[in-house]
């Protein structure tokens, strides 16, 4: 049989590969939260940008349409 020092000893030599295994487990998911939030932004950054150009691209497409319509007005 072993003594409580030799079975504490046992207790805590098993318990470090766990602690350490979820120490681990919580670094790599908190860095994959960091990345999908950097991702996330990023995406929301192009879409806006995205949506900007298309209504940049919509408005000219409108403005060139006023210019060709008052062209053809006063001819």
């Amino acid at each position: 049989m072993w003594t409580r020092s030799e079975a504490e000893t046992e207790a805590e030599s098993d318990a470090e590969p766990k602690a350490e295994a979820k120490a681990e487990a919580e670094v790599e998911a908190e860095a994959k939260t960091k990345t999908k939030a950097k991702a996330k932004a990023k995406a929301e950054a192009k879409a806006k940008t995205k949506t900007q150009v298309k209504a940049k691209v919509k408005a000219r497409a409108k403005a060139r349409a006023k210019a060709q319509l008052r062209l053809k007005l006063n001819l």
